[in-house]
């Protein structure tokens, strides 16, 4: 958790204003120092995830989950598919149980020969379709920005 703090607050925020102080006025700044500020860019951005995982890891410990790992040193990658392994490791592992497992179910269902057990099946199936939907980002930008809170004013603002 210590650690995760150490990122966060230290690295990540530390480089932000760095990075933003570059970024903010680029046309006073040469091919090199834009360069040198996105590579920093990119380790903003690790730290600053890789670090608040730490700490839900840690906050977690202390509460008596064990949660899984998230990051595993992603920028040694060796390939794009490795990388995306490395990068964030729990958003993978839910992408793969959640959308690929119902692909799979449905394929299935094709598959079985019991009316009774395909249907019920085939309902459940396209339940989760349904929430798969529901989750994209799409829908949930729909969702969000049309509901009377977030939607604008008759002027526009």
């Amino acid at each position: 958790m210590i650690i995760g703090f150490y990122k966060k607050v230290v690295v990540a925020d530390l480089i932000a204003i760095y990075i933003e102080s570059i970024y903010g006025n680029h046309e006073m700044h040469t091919g090199f120092t834009l360069l040198f500020a996105t590579y920093l860019f990119a380790i903003q951005i690790y730290c600053d995830f890789s670090g608040y995982t730490d700490i839900a890891i840690g906050c977690a410990r202390i509460l008596g989950y064990d949660l899984m790992e998230n990051f595993r040193q992603p920028y040694f990658a060796t390939s794009i598919t490795d990388f995306w392994r490395k990068w964030h490791i729990s958003l993978s592992t839910w992408l793969r149980d959640s959308i690929n497992v119902v692909w799979d179910l449905k394929r299935r269902l094709q598959e079985r020969k019991d009316p009774v057990a395909r249907d019920v099946n085939q309902t459940y199936v396209e339940y989760l379709d349904h929430i798969q939907r529901l989750c994209s980002k799409q829908n949930i930008e729909l969702i969000c920005f049309s509901s009377p809170i977030y939607a604008p004013d008759k002027e526009g603002t």
